[in-house]
């Protein structure tokens, strides 16, 4: 009893802890929907949950499954076979006259008959272990697609990485861009408030008060597009980083980047056999200069191993015991007799094991199917070897613009800066006219609205830039 109870405690306790362990586990609830996303959490999420990624894991999975399996080519193919059936012969027919030999009379005496069975069983087993050479290459094939695998991989993460800090820069620079035109617009009203007010007063004609309301109105459309392309942003960055449509989401980072020298022969020595689009074209090649070897080793010889087992069950299946011997029944026969006696009733007919030496010969023929399998591996190679060249080539053309686009664009932030510190200048010096009484509100607003562009250019630029370096840096499969 005292056993049966600690059992039972130790059953709760266990049960317990398992159900705690599940609650710690729970995933935590948000309380509010709105998701807090900067560069680092979307790079989290998206490797986590986009869907390219995930389809290449998958692929990445299976090759990985088949290089460890890949040792199964060497199992033999083995068949069990067993058979039930049923004579369409009456008796009369299955009846076959025997002779019973005796040592001095020839020809044999005392005729007896031999009923076959009704109902017959057998079972078969076969193996076949054929060995050749080419099984070795097949081997090293999964090893190939599993490291083909593995880059297509990294490949997609580096992707979705860069593609994941490009969509969140920008989407930072069209809020940045909205914010301006939004207070572009609050500045075109006031203006035309202000007009309006002149007008009435007789100081401006009604062309000069329409004018500045239809610079007010035309503004509108264009925020309106403004939200309209931001709100297909943030769906499509949405969708990147695996979350849903309906959650709302707030950015936060800055578009900035540490300025690098960028020399671009440097860069092509050092780091441009890192491409990983140069490496999964390697990969191919490789496999089909494999696949030359599989089709040039399927000319070799084959060695076949083979074993068979083919028993059946003498008598009637349905009416004696497969597993016991059998004695027939009869007064007036010897059972001392090898042909009465039976000490086992399964009789082996054709079971063999055999060693076959298999050599095509058909392969060696001149244009055969085999031979030109072996052209056209090499055809294949030699055209992977110049998409190989091409592909290069693109790849450093590519980094070169590049590199040389962001030269330009060091140079045009440089001067960028300097157009933000003419445009606070200039702010301030409106800002103390206006509190001096030589300068309107209006021209207060536009100094700062053209302070606000100037920092809005600077932005785009700084964003060309960042954007450049994480193009050079999925290029060259590198931290730079």
């Amino acid at each position: 009893m005292n056993r049966l109870l600690k059992v039972l405690f130790f059953l709760f306790l266990s049960v317990y802890i398992l159900y705690g362990q599940d609650k710690n586990n729970k995933e935590p609830v948000m309380k509010d929907t709105k998701l807090v996303i900067d560069v680092d959490t979307a790079i989290s999420l998206a490797l986590a949950n986009n869907l390219d990624i995930k389809t290449e894991k998958s692929k990445y999975d299976s090759k990985l499954w088949a290089m460890i399996t890949s040792w199964n080519i060497f199992i033999p193919d083995m068949k069990l076979t067993s058979t039930l059936a049923k004579s369409n012969l009456d008796q009369d027919q299955r009846t076959t006259p025997t002779f019973k030999y005796e040592p001095t009379s020839i020809p044999p005496i005392s005729p007896d008959e031999y009923i076959q069975p009704e109902w017959t069983i057998s079972a078969a087993f076969q193996l076949n272990l054929p060995l050749n050479a080419a099984m070795g290459f097949q081997v090293y094939q999964t090893v190939l697609d599993y490291q083909n695998g593995k880059i297509s991989l990294d490949n997609a993460k580096n992707k979705v990485t860069r593609d994941t800090k490009k969509d969140l820069y920008n989407l930072i620079l069209l809020q940045k861009n909205i914010e301006i035109m939004e207070k572009s617009i609050a500045t075109a009203e006031k203006r035309y408030n202000q007009a309006n007010a002149l007008y009435r007063n007789g100081i401006i004609s009604e062309y000069d008060m329409m004018s500045a309301q239809v610079a007010y109105e035309n503004l509108k459309p264009q925020l309106m597009e403004m939200k309209n392309g931001y709100s297909i942003a943030l769906l499509n960055f949405k969708q990147i980083i695996g979350i849903k449509r309906n959650v709302e989401i707030e950015l936060r980072g800055e578009i900035s980047a540490a300025k690098i020298d960028l020399n671009y022969s440097e860069l092509e020595n050092k780091y441009l056999n890192n491409n990983l689009d140069l490496k999964l074209m390697m990969k191919a090649i490789q496999s089909l200069q494999n696949l030359k070897y599989i089709n040039i080793s399927s000319l070799t010889p084959s060695v076949i191993f083979s074993y068979t087992l083919d028993p059946y069950f003498k008598k009637d299946a349905l009416k004696y015991n497969w597993f016991k011997e059998t004695i027939i029944e009869d007064d007036d026969k010897d059972y001392s007799s090898d042909y009465y006696y039976r000490k086992d009733n399964w009789s082996q007919r054709a079971g063999m094991f055999g060693i076959t030496l298999s050599i095509p010969v058909s392969s060696f023929i001149p244009f055969s199917k085999e031979q030109m399998n072996i052209v056209q591996s090499q055809f294949q190679i030699n055209q992977n070897k110049i998409a190989y060249q091409k592909m290069k080539e693109g790849i450093e053309l590519k980094l070169q613009t590049t590199v040389i686009s962001m030269h330009k664009s060091i140079e045009s932030i440089d001067v960028l800066k300097l157009n933000i510190k003419l445009a606070e200048r200039a702010y301030q010096k409106a800002e103390e006219a206006y509190a001096a009484g030589s300068k309107e509100l209006l021209d207060v607003q536009n100094s700062e609205l053209e302070l606000k562009k100037a920092e809005l250019n600077l932005l785009k630029e700084e964003l060309n830039y960042t954007s450049g370096l994480l193009d050079i840096e999925y290029i060259l499969n590198t931290k730079l």
